[in-house]
């Protein structure tokens, strides 16, 4: 009995097929808004380049430089609390994220 072959069943998977037949990539905007998207206009590197010094040196443990970065800043509502507004102390119990994140307590 002879397979199937696959089918593409979604727009990504035909242009994946169209790719591998030859057909050059183009770029294709997602958004038209002028505006920026979420939260805040805020734009940070993120853990991996370290860029406060009161971290240390390359900040290898990125669940403490997310919980400091994130927080005040508004990047993950549903994951972070409110750091500016709501929940200014949510780790005032809690000093080395790092270590003991699991004390962190939220309202």
């Amino acid at each position: 009995m002879k397979k199937k072959p696959i089918e593409a069943l979604n727009e990504k998977a035909k242009a994946i097929e169209r790719l591998a037949e030859g057909e050059q990539a183009t770029a294709e905007a997602l958004s038209q808004r002028r505006m920026p998207q979420g939260c805040t206009t805020i734009f940070d590197t993120g853990w991996e380049t370290n860029p406060r010094p009161t971290y240390p040196v390359g900040n290898c443990q990125a669940s403490a430089r997310d919980f400091h970065g994130c927080v005040g800043d508004c990047w993950w509502p549903a994951q972070m609390p409110d750091g500016l507004t709501n929940h200014r102390d949510f780790d005032v119990q809690c000093p080395n994220v790092a270590r003991d994140w699991r004390n962190l307590k939220y309202d």
